[in-house]
């Protein structure tokens, strides 16, 4: 459901593939609660069948704990959803994760080139919250990516 695949998939196929993996991601959560890649895979099928996220979002965030393959999918989710500013702290919280490593830095370079002015916004205002060794860290690593 997240791979480059699905932007090229009719509507139809889309929702019908995101109400298929809910199904699924609801049916693990009632035994086991506590899966974060459930609560991410629930957050990715509503998006895709015009849904608010939010709730599933927060829940992966909470039983995620400090694996960066699973901030980095949440943030990338999280920036392209239009209600995201209810998830500025779980964002800010995924994006200082994510610095503290040399692959979660890299990361977000790449996120933040391919982001539009606003997200490039949103994601400087954490960056500026970063010990300045980390600021410049990530900005040297945007700037390899040039």
């Amino acid at each position: 459901m997240s791979d480059g695949f699905q932007n090229l998939q009719p509507p139809e196929t889309r929702a019908a593939v995101g109400g298929a993996c809910q199904s699924v991601a609801d049916h693990i959560l009632r035994d086991a609660p506590s899966l974060s890649l459930a609560h991410l895979v629930r957050a990715q099928a509503m998006v895709e069948q015009g849904q608010d996220p939010y709730d599933s979002l927060i829940a992966a965030h909470e039983t995620g704990g400090a694996l960066l393959w699973m901030a980095a999918r949440r943030l990338r989710l999280a920036l392209d959803i239009e209600a995201r500013a209810a998830l500025a702290e779980m964002i800010g919280a995924d994006i200082t994760q994510l610095a503290k490593a040399d692959l979660g830095r890299d990361f977000l370079a790449a996120l933040y080139l391919r982001a539009d002015a606003g997200r490039r916004a949103e994601m400087s205002a954490v960056f500026a919250t970063l010990a300045p060794d980390v600021q410049a860290q990530i900005v040297a690593q945007i700037r390899r990516r040039l």
